[in-house]
């Protein structure tokens, strides 16, 4: 039996802020993320890889979203990591996090915040000693997240118990993503 975590207890989830934006055109941006991963969904995992409906990991599909709504390629420049680096070698994965950070800059680490907005990036990691290990996307639906578990899926607002704990929260710039 798989126990999760509710991170609805450690982390509020709240619609899409934007300060000079009305709350209709964060709506408007709200509506375009998920029209953004719905093709997505059930798409298998697959290391270095990001093809929708076919394959993708969790940074490349994270990646391969905020392209897709800002109108760029990016997703190719990432480095290719192994499976069990976050456990064996976490300086290097903290090192590709950040690497991550830099390509889809400017990003603001909201992590003390505990607020959650659709779009933001939120990094975990195995146990307590490992690096960052897994990137999920917040969901424009309320309490949700959207990652590659097998399959790129909808998942509520929980992590394995034990086994993932949130290292960072990151939020990208989202003003243009209605376009």
């Amino acid at each position: 039996m798989i126990l999760h975590a509710d991170l609805s207890r450690a982390y509020t989830w709240r619609h899409l802020k934007l300060e000079g934006e009305t709350a209709e055109r964060c709506r408007a941006i709200e509506a375009r993320l998920l029209e953004v991963l719905t093709p997505w969904r059930k798409t298998v995992w697959g290391a270095g890889q990001s093809a929708v409906g076919v394959v993708t990991d969790c940074g490349r599909f994270v990646g391969a979203i905020y392209d897709t709504l800002e109108g760029k390629d990016r997703v190719r420049t990432l480095p290719r990591l192994s499976q069990d680096m976050p456990s064996h070698r976490p300086d290097l994965a903290a090192e590709a996090l950040n690497e991550f950070v830099r390509i889809y800059a400017p990003m603001t680490d909201v992590t003390a915040e505990r607020t959650l907005e659709p779009g933001d990036l939120m990094i975990v990691g195995r146990g307590e000693s490992g690096g960052p290990h897994h990137a999920i996307l917040v969901g424009p639906e309320p309490n949700t997240l959207w990652q590659t578990l097998r399959r790129v899926r909808k998942t509520p607002l929980t992590l394995l118990a034990g086994h993932q704990r949130v290292l960072h929260v990151f939020r990208p710039e989202k003003r243009s993503w209605s376009k």
